[in-house]
C-alpha cells in the first residue's frame, strides 16, 4: 500500500487506515494503490518532488462545503524538490516532450507515474568497497531477531554475511533478505542486500533516495535521526579532515601549512592515531576525529618544531589579539585585587577586534583565507589574524596594554577593565592621586630576577617574544631602560620597556625578524589637492540581500502575480510596497515598479532622478543559460558566502590581479595619473578597496582614540617607532606587516585625531551601527583637504542579511536602518555642498532564492537587484533586465527559485569608474573580465 496525505478525512472514508483528531489538524490515510498512488514531479535539472494522488471520489459521494483535498506539501503544485541520481543522467523534461509523453507536462515540470522495484544487489559475497558503493538501505542487527531467523554465514576482512533461514532452519542463498555487517565510520552497521530503483516508463530511472521524515506524519524522533545523519555526513565528508586540519594548524601559529603537513594532520584526524619514529608513545584512541591524535600531529610535526623554519620569512603567523592580551597578563603575572570576585574585561571586541564568546557572526572574527595587503598577499600567502588588525584595533590594543601596565585593570585611559573610579583623572599625580593598587581590579606583579638592564631585557624577551627579539632591538631597549632610570626610576623604566617590547614585531608575530638601526620612513605630510573632489561609497550588505523583496513589480503589472506565485508566503503584498515614479522606466517587463515600504528614501531619490536600480545583477564568468551554467561558470564556487564575497569585492574571476579589489584597482589607475587617492573603511578590513598604491585607512565609527593616553608617563610614540625599525631582506613578513600597520596607524592618529573629532555634522544620524558608519564617512569626506585627497573610496558594511528563517520582519527592520542612514547621509552631503560629488553603490555577495524555505526564509542564490545613488547619478531608471517570468519555467530561473543574472557587476562598475575619472584605456585592468560581455 502507499501513503497519501489528505486534509479533513472523515471516519467513513474507505481506506485501510485513517487517523484524525479534528479539523485543526492535518490528517493522513493508508489506502490501497488503486485509489492512492504516488507520482514524481520532475523539475529543472532533474530534481524531483513527491506528489500524492489519492482518489477523492468521496467528494462526489458526499458533497460538502468542506471537501477533502491533498496536503500542500505533497499536492501537484508543491515545490519540495530534491536531487536524485538519474541513470546515465537522463530524465524527462520539457525539452524531450516529458520523456516522449511518458509523463504529463505541468507548469513546473513533468508529472510522472512511477514503479518502485527492489532487486537483489549481490548474488555472491562482495568486497567491502563494493558494499559501500552499492548498498544504501539499512537493516536491524540480525542478532536482534529470533535466533532461528538468521545464520552468520561468513565473517572476515571486516565483513559479516547473514543469510535468512528457510522454514527448515537451513540458510537461504543470497537474497533481498541477506544482511551485511561492516564497520563504517567507526561504527558497526548493517545493510540489506537490496537496490531500490524508481522507474519512469522504460527509459528513465533513479536510485530510490533515502528519507527520514514522513511528509504526512512527521515526528520529532525522525527529525533527530535525520539531524544526526546530516551531522555525520558533514563530519565524515572527505573535505572535513583537511579543513579541520588547516583551521587548527592556523590557530596554533602557522598560517600557511604545507600540503604535506595538512595531509599528516588529516590522516591523524581520520585514523584517530598519531605516532612518530623515535617517540615511545602514540596518541589517540583509534576513532575517527580523535582530537588527541589531531593535536599531537599538529604540535609534533617538523613544521611546528623546526628551528630552521623560524628564519623563513613566510613561516609562522600573526598572533590573535585575545591571545596576545591574555599572554601579557600571564607572562607579567597579573594578580586580581582582593575585592575582585572575578576578572571582567570590557570593550575587547571594539578595542582589539576579538573577545571571548562574542563572535561577530557565524564566520568568526577572521576568514582563514584572508591575506594582508603588502608582502603577504603579493606572495600568495594568508594571514587570517590581519583581518582584525587596523588603526583602531592597533591603537586600542596598545592603549589597553599601556593602561594595564601603568594603572592595573581599569576602564580608564583606554583600559579594558570595569569602571573602578568615577573620575579617571584622579589617577594622575596632583589631582588627588588615587593609588592604582587600591582602585583597580588587579595589577601586573612581574618582578625582575636581576638588577642588570641586559638581564631584564633578556628575561622579558623570553616571556613576551619567545626569544625572537633581535640583538639590535635588545640593545635599543637596554639603552631606553638606562635612560628612563635616569629620568624616573627603575619601576618606571621597567614599565617603559614592557610597553616597547609589547609594541615590537617580535610580540605580534611568531617567526624571526631582523631589525636594523634605521627608522621606517614617515608618511608624507598631506598637501591640499587642486583637483575637484569625488567619492564612492561601497555599501556592502553582508549575508546575501534579498533584492527581489526590495524591487518588486507594481500590482498593476501582470508580472506581480507571477512574482507573488513564485515567492509564495514570503511575497510582499501591495500594502507593503511604495510605488516608483514610472517616467524613466523603459524597456522592462513592467512599466511600473515598487520598492519595499521601509525604504522611502530610495523611493524619493529614484523619483527625483538621483537613484537607479540595476535589475538581476550578479557575478558572471560569461553569459549563461539554464542548460549550460554549470559547464560555463566553473571558475568560482557559487552560493558560498566566502567565495562570492571575494568575487564581488574583486571582480577578477580569473585572478589576474591578486590582492587588489575592484575599488583598489580604480584607485591604482587614478594614482598612476597623479590623483591623490584614499581608501577608507569604517567597517574593519575592506577587500573591495584593497589597493597596491593606496594604504587602507580604517576608522572606528565610534570616534578616534588618542594614542598613549596616560599623559603623565613618558611619551612613548618615538620609542615605539624605534622598536619597529626597518628590517633586512628576509625578515618576517608577519612582523613587517605589524610594523607597517603600526606606523600607518600612528601617522593617521596624529593627523586625524583633532581634525576628525572637530567636524560638526548638520544632519542627525541614527544611533545604529550603520548610522554611525555613514556619520563617520560624512566626517571623513569633510577632512579631504586635511588629508590632501581628491579621490576617496569608502567601505561601509552592514551584516545580518543571511535570513534563512522568517525573512520578512528582519528584512523590514534592516531596510528601516538603511533608510535612516541614507536619509541622514544625503542631507549632510547636501548641506555641505558635496552630494553631487558622491556616489553610493549598494552591493551584496548574492541574491536569495525566490521560493521560501520551510523556515519562512530564503536561501543562497545568485542574481539580485541593487541600486546606485548620488547627486550626479542619472537616476529614475531601472537598468539591466528584470525577469519576466520568476517561476522555474522562466528562462532565467531554476529550482529552488535561483535567478541566473543577466547583467554582470562589470556593467555597473564601468560606469562608476568612468565618472570617477578612470581613463578608458585602463578599463581592462579595472575590469579584466569585461570582454566576456
Amino acid at each position: 500500500s502507499e501513503m497519501c496525505d489528505v486534509k479533513y478525512i472523515r471516519f467513513d472514508t474507505q481506506c485501510d487506515f485513517h487517523y484524525t483528531y479534528s479539523k485543526e489538524y492535518f490528517e493522513f490515510v493508508w489506502s490501497d494503490a488503486t485509489s492512492c498512488s504516488i507520482q514524481a514531479k520532475v523539475g529543472t535539472d532533474g530534481v524531483v518532488a513527491l506528489v500524492h494522488n489519492p482518489s477523492l471520489d468521496i467528494n462526489d459521494a458526499y458533497p460538502t462545503d468542506d471537501p477533502q483535498f491533498v496536503f500542500e506539501r505533497v499536492d501537484a503544485t508543491n515545490h519540495n524538490f530534491f536531487k536524485v541520481v538519474w541513470k546515465d543522467s537522463l530524465f524527462p523534461d520539457v525539452g524531450n516532450g516529458c520523456g516522449n509523453a511518458a509523463c504529463a507536462a505541468v507548469s513546473d515540470g513533468c508529472l510522472c507515474d512511477v514503479d518502485v522495484v527492489d532487486t537483489v544487489a549481490f548474488s555472491s559475497e562482495p568486497t567491502l568497497s563494493e558494499i559501500k558503493a552499492k548498498l544504501k538501505i539499512g537493516s536491524p542487527n540480525p542478532k536482534s531477531y529470533d535466533p532461528t531467523d538468521y545464520t552468520l554465514a561468513s565473517k572476515g576482512r571486516g565483513l559479516q554475511v547473514y543469510h535468512q533461514n528457510d522454514t527448515d532452519g537451513t540458510p537461504k542463498s543470497f537474497s533481498k533478505d541477506t544482511v551485511f555487517g561492516i564497520k563504517y565510520r567507526g561504527k558497526r552497521i548493517f545493510l540489506k542486500n537490496v537496490v531500490s530503483t524508481v522507474s519512469i516508463g522504460t527509459d528513465y530511472s533513479f536510485r530510490n533516495p533515502p528519507r527520514f521524515m514522513s511528509l504526512t506524519s512527521p515526528e520529532g524522533r525522525d527529525a533527530a535521526y535525520e539531524t544526526d545523519a546530516v551531522l555525520d555526513n558533514y563530519l565524515y565528508h572527505p573535505n572535513t579532515p583537511p579543513f579541520v586540519a588547516t583551521s587548527l594548524i592556523q590557530r596554533f601559529g602557522i598560517s600557511n601549512p604545507s600540503p604535506r603537513y595538512i595531509s599528516q594532520v588529516s590522516t591523524a584526524f581520520k585514523t584517530g592515531v598519531y605516532s612518530k619514529k623515535k617517540l615511545p608513545v602514540s596518541f589517540g584512541n583509534g576513532r575517527y576525529g580523535d582530537l588527541e591524535a589531531t593535536i599531537a600531529a599538529i604540535l609534533l610535526d617538523r613544521e611546528a618544531t623546526s628551528v630552521a623554519l623560524d628564519a623563513d620569512p613566510s613561516a609562522g603567523s600573526l598572533r590573535e589579539p585575545l591571545i596576545k592580551f591574555i599572554s601579557v597578563m600571564r607572562s607579567l603575572e597579573f594578580e586580581a585585587n582582593g575585592f575582585s570576585q572575578e576578572i571582567r574585561m570590557e570593550r575587547l571586541l571594539e578595542g582589539i577586534g576579538q573577545a571571548a564568546h562574542v563572535s561577530p557572526n557565524v564566520f568568526s572574527f577572521f576568514r582563514p583565507e584572508y591575506a594582508a595587503p603588502g608582502q603577504i598577499i603579493e606572495a600568495s600567502l594568508t594571514s587570517p589574524e590581519a583581518q582584525v588588525m587596523n588603526a583602531p584595533t592597533i591603537v586600542g590594543f596598545l592603549n589597553g596594554i599601556f593602561s594595564l601596565i601603568d594603572l592595573g585593570l581599569t576602564r580608564c585611559y583606554g583600559g579594558f577593565g570595569n569602571k573602578s573610579i568615577y573620575n579617571c583623572r584622579k589617577y594622575a599625580p596632583g589631582r588627588g592621586f588615587m593609588d592604582p593598587e587600591k582602585f583597580s581590579f588587579g595589577m601586573l606583579r612581574y618582578s625582575p630576577r636581576s638588577t642588570s638592564s641586559e638581564d631584564i631585557v633578556d628575561d622579558l624577551a623570553i616571556l613576551l617574544t619567545g626569544g625572537r627579539m633581535s640583538a639590535i632591538s635588545r640593545a635599543s631597549l637596554v639603552a631606553a631602560y638606562a635612560s628612563e632610570v635616569d629620568n624616573s626610576d627603575e619601576a618606571g623604566a621597567l614599565r617603559l620597556i614592557q610597553k616597547l617590547m609589547i609594541s615590537s614585531p617580535g610580540f605580534h608575530s611568531t617567526n624571526v625578524y631582523h631589525s636594523t638601526d634605521l627608522l621606517r620612513p614617515e608618511p608624507d605630510t598631506p598637501v591640499q589637492s587642486e583637483e575637484p573632489y569625488k567619492a564612492i561609497v561601497f555599501f556592502n550588505l553582508h549575508g546575501g540581500m534579498d533584492g527581489f523583496n526590495m524591487l518588486v513589480p507594481h500590482e498593476e503589472c501582470s508580472v506581480y502575480q507571477n512574482y507573488a506565485d513564485a515567492r509564495g508566503f514570503i511575497a510582499l503584498q501591495p500594502n507593503e510596497l511604495l510605488p516608483l515614479l514610472a517616467t524613466g522606466i523603459t524597456g522592462q517587463v513592467c512599466d511600473k515598479f515598487s520598492v519595499h515600504k521601509k525604504l522611502p528614501i530610495v523611493q524619493d531619490l529614484f523619483d527625483r532622478g538621483q537613484l537607479s536600480f540595476v535589475a538581476n545583477m550578479g557575478i558572471l564568468q560569461q553569459p549563461v543559460q539554464k542548460d549550460n551554467w554549470r559547464k560555463l561558470h566553473d571558475k568560482t564556487a557559487l552560493f558560498a558566502h566566502n567565495t562570492q564575497t571575494e568575487e564581488t569585492a574583486n571582480l577578477d574571476i580569473f585572478n589576474k590581479f591578486a590582492g587588489a579589489g575592484v575599488g583598489g584597482r580604480i584607485l591604482d589607475a587614478l594614482a598612476a595619473d597623479k590623483y591623490k587617492t584614499g581608501a577608507i573603511s569604517v567597517s574593519g578590513s575592506a577587500p573591495p578597496i584593497a589597493s597596491k598604491s593606496t594604504p587602507l585607512l580604517v576608522v572606528n565609527p565610534s570616534g578616534y582614540e588618542k594614542f598613549d593616553q596616560v599623559y603623565w608617563t613618558s611619551n612613548v610614540a618615538a620609542a615605539v617607532k624605534e622598536a619597529n625599525s626597518a628590517t633586512t631582506v628576509g625578515s618576517s613578513f608577519y612582523g613587517d606587516t605589524w610594523s607597517n600597520q603600526l606606523y600607518q596607524s600612528l601617522a593617521e592618529n596624529d593627523l586625524l585625531f583633532d581634525t576628525y573629532n572637530g567636524v560638526t555634522l548638520s544632519a542627525v544620524f541614527p544611533t545604529s551601527r550603520l548610522g554611525a558608519q555613514f556619520a563617520a564617512v560624512s566626517k571623513l569626506i569633510q577632512t579631504k583637504d586635511d588629508r590632501g585627497k581628491d579621490r576617496d573610496i569608502f567601505f561601509v558594511e552592514m551584516p545580518g542579511f543571511d535570513l534563512h528563517d522568517d525573512i520578512k520582519l528582519p528584512l523590514s527592520n534592516l531596510f528601516t536602518e538603511i533608510n535612516g542612514a541614507i536619509e541622514a547621509f544625503e542631507k549632510e552631503m547636501i548641506a555641505k555642498g558635496l552630494w553631487e560629488d558622491v556616489t553610493v553603490v549598494l552591493a551584496s555577495e548574492f541574491g536569495r532564492t525566490l521560493m521560501g524555505n520551510s523556515g519562512n526564509g530564503s536561501d543562497h542564490a545568485w542574481g539580485g537587484n541593487y541600486w546606485v545613488a548620488g547627486g550626479a547619478v542619472d537616476g529614475g531608471k531601472i537598468l539591466g533586465k528584470y525577469p519576466g517570468d520568476l517561476s522555474t519555467q522562466g528562462p532565467q530561473v531554476f529550482e529552488p527559485g535561483i535567478v541566473i543574472p543577466t547583467t554582470p557587476w562589470e556593467s555597473l562598475w564601468s560606469a562608476v569608474a568612468e565618472w570617477f575619472g578612470v581613463d578608458s584605456t585602463k578599463m581592462d585592468t579595472i575590469l579584466p573580465n569585461r570582454g566576456a560581455f
